[in-house]
């Protein structure tokens, strides 16, 4: 059985920006998961949630496809931060892992994740 959430109307986020003197900030070949393990703030408040890092995030996400015959793949794509409260997620400024479950070449769902809370919302399909 899939799990099948509305997103909350006019829900936002932004992507999580570091300060200029941490170690993300000066990454530009877009490894995010090195950036994020070199910034000691960022894994401090990561390591306060449920959800610690993108490995528990992805078995997570495989969770909401497993009643299919189909083999997905879970991946993480992002960290992201939330910009506005939504009543699944939690309250604005906490971390958000978007999960993209792939099926070969193409994407099967889109998935965010509490980092705080462990709760995870199905963005695609609807």
């Amino acid at each position: 059985m899939k799990a099948k959430l509305s997103l909350v109307a006019g829900a936002a986020i932004v992507l999580f920006c570091v300060s200029a003197d941490s170690p993300s900030s000066q990454r530009a070949d877009g490894d995010w998961r090195q950036s994020v393990k070199q910034d000691a703030r960022l894994v401090e408040m990561l390591n306060r949630g449920r959800v610690k890092t993108a490995g528990e995030a992805e078995y997570l996400a495989g969770l909401a496809f497993r009643d299919t015959n189909a083999t997905y793949l879970p991946r993480v794509s992002a960290l992201l931060r939330l910009a506005t409260a939504d009543n699944w997620l939690g309250k604005a400024g906490e971390f958000i892992w978007e999960v993209r479950v792939l099926d070969g070449a193409s994407i099967h769902g889109l998935v965010w994740i509490s980092a705080e809370g462990g709760r995870a919302k199905v963005l695609y399909p609807k």
